[in-house]
């Protein structure tokens, strides 16, 4: 198990091998990077678009990612530690 500390403005990314099969982790940490200050469903939109483009797998679920990426990315983390 790994920790991370996690702070406003941070992003919690979840999707699925349609992604990251056609987009390298650097490329969606710079997609990411040039969303910056945008919302969460601009960001997963920018991610979804970027791996549809890539075409390097095909993949049905892409559209689902994009949901995915936008509910994951809207949610408010409370942690609460011991």
């Amino acid at each position: 198990m790994e920790a991370f500390d996690v702070g406003a403005g941070d992003y919690i990314l979840c999707f699925s091998d349609g992604v990251s099969g056609n987009l390298a982790l650097n490329e969606i940490a710079r997609l990411v990077s040039a969303c910056e200050g945008q919302s969460a469903e601009v960001v997963a939109r920018t991610i979804v678009a970027a791996a549809q483009n890539a075409k390097i797998i095909a993949d049905d679920v892409l559209e689902l990612a994009a949901l995915t990426l936008t509910l994951t990315l809207t949610l408010t983390l409370t942690l609460t530690l011991p």
